[in-house]
């Protein structure tokens, strides 16, 4: 679903508009700038006059309802802008500390290092991206099959634990926040 957030600053509300239906909500005082997480379930939203940033979470299941009240919490001064650090595997821990950014059982520095004479002169000879191999326009620490051969890396590095056969280990726990399945 695509959805569109509108900033109305003159009148202290946020437009939150989908195909279908279109919501109007009531924020703090002249919001200018928001971000979405991802999955679309907390807005983050910037107040030029009142130097705050708002954090309101969704969880109904329309557009038109299921909103928190807005949390408020003081910024410097005249924030107008606000960003979020991706998580492209929704593991909870942003790409920038994620040691496995994709979940595939295989460590990001695993994926990136082809640095080996062979490695190098076969990317050469092919000339393409030492980080995009096959090409797909993933970069391999967000690519489960980095190769592009159909066979997750999660397989071809040794991994078992993939009983759907997704690239993802399953059940995946990770309660020391670093990024890697603990198993």
């Amino acid at each position: 679903m695509n959805v569109e957030y509108v900033a109305n600053q003159g009148s202290n509300t946020i437009t939150i508009r989908d195909f279908d239906q279109q919501f109007t909500l009531d924020v703090a005082d002249a919001p200018t700038g928001i971000a979405v997480t991802p999955e679309g379930d907390t807005i983050f939203v910037t107040h030029l006059n009142s130097n705050m940033v708002g954090q309101i979470e969704f969880t109904g299941n329309s557009v038109n309802n299921g909103y928190s009240e807005e949390f408020l919490c003081p910024t410097g001064d005249r924030p107008v802008a606000v960003a979020i650090a991706p998580d492209t595997d929704a593991d909870g821990v942003s790409n920038n500390s994620d040691t496995d950014s994709d979940n595939d059982g295989i460590t990001d520095d695993d994926e990136t290092s082809g640095d080996s004479a062979a490695a190098q002169s076969a990317i050469a000879l092919r000339n393409v991206d030492p980080n995009d191999p096959d090409g797909d326009r993933l970069i391999n620490l967000r690519d489960l099959d980095s190769d592009g051969d159909c066979i997750p890396d999660h397989f071809e590095a040794g991994g078992g634990n993939d009983s759907d056969k997704d690239g993802l280990s399953d059940n995946f726990v990770d309660v020391d926040m670093d990024g890697l399945h603990d198993e």
